[in-house]
């Protein structure tokens, strides 16, 4: 059984939206699943093209309580680098680190990531 929205699918995504969309400074991926616990795991997938940067970056909320998020982020990534990659393989990237806490965006980044995700939770 495959996860919901795993690698492959997040890989395929990204570099269909980094194709279709060659002039944004920056792409953003959000989803959540439901866990059988009742706790809901929110991603973020998050592409800075001029940075070269792309992260991700889940938390986990329980009820009211979020835990602390947790990153991984690649340097040096180009939309060549990303559709070469192979989505059976994953985020097979340079720059690898990981990270616990806010994701360190730059200040564009976060100003973008912001208004973006509050215009999404007023759709909803």
């Amino acid at each position: 059984m495959r996860d919901a929205f795993g690698s492959e699918d997040q890989v395929a995504t990204l570099k269909k939206l980094a194709s279709d969309h060659p002039d944004d400074e920056f792409i953003a991926i959000t989803w959540s699943i439901s866990m059988t616990d009742k706790s809901v795991v929110e991603s973020l997938l998050f592409y800075e093209r001029t940075s070269k940067k792309l992260w991700r970056a889940k938390s986990v909320r329980v009820g009211s309580d979020r835990l602390k998020p947790q990153w991984v982020g690649w340097t040096d990534v180009t939309d060549e680098k990303i559709q070469a990659l192979k989505n059976s393989e994953g985020f097979e990237l340079p720059g690898f680190h990981t990270g616990e806490g806010s994701v360190p965006l730059s200040d564009a980044a976060a100003s973008f990531l912001k208004k973006a995700l509050s215009k999404k939770k007023a759709r909803n």
